[in-house]
This record gives C-alpha cells, sequence and structure tokens, in this order.
C-alpha cells in the first residue's frame, strides 16, 4: 500500500474484502476457520482530515474457545499524509 496512490487506498482493501468474501474456498484451501482484517488511520483522504476505520470478518474468529488456534499479526504502513495500522487475526 505504500506504492499505492493514498485516492486507491479504499478500492485496494475493498478488492480484498470481496476476494475473500466471494471465494471462501480459499480460506477451505488454506485450513482457515476465519479471517478478520482491522485498517485505521488517514484511509483514502489527505490533507487535515479525520481518521478512519475499516474492518470486516469472513468466518469463524472465537478468542474464547479453545478449539479454534489464532495467528495475530500487526503492523504499520507508511503513506504520504500519515501512518495505517493493520491489524490481521486468523484463526485456524
Amino acid at each position: 500500500m505504500e506504492k499505492i496512490h493514498l485516492k486507491k487506498h479504499k478500492k485496494m482493501i475493498k478488492v480484498v474484502h470481496n476476494t475473500i468474501k466471494n471465494n471462501e474456498f480459499f480460506l477451505e484451501l488454506s485450513n482457515l476457520r476465519g479471517f478478520s482484517m482491522d485498517i485505521r488511520g488517514k484511509l483514502g483522504t489527505a490533507g487535515n482530515s479525520k481518521k478512519k476505520h475499516y474492518a470486516f470478518t469472513i468466518g469463524s474468529i472465537a478468542p474464547t474457545t479453545k478449539s479454534h488456534g489464532l495467528n495475530l499479526c500487526q503492523t504499520t504502513v507508511r503513506t504520504s499524509t500519515g501512518v495505517l495500522g493493520v491489524t490481521i487475526l486468523m484463526s485456524y
């Protein structure tokens, strides 16, 4: 996302969301029960604007059950207007 123009950030995130949502066999092939993605920051905006939050979950994410294993990945993405925080949670 660092190389993409900031006006195309939302479009890229929605493409990822729709690809996983419409092709749930991807989760089955990778032995995942659920996938969750959370992005916070100045998403697709420039200048002095408010921060935005975009999150989606597909499948089953149950952090309280012992039958699911969880894998959490947190990172930051630098953009021309600031930093985006990205959190990905996978349940297997």
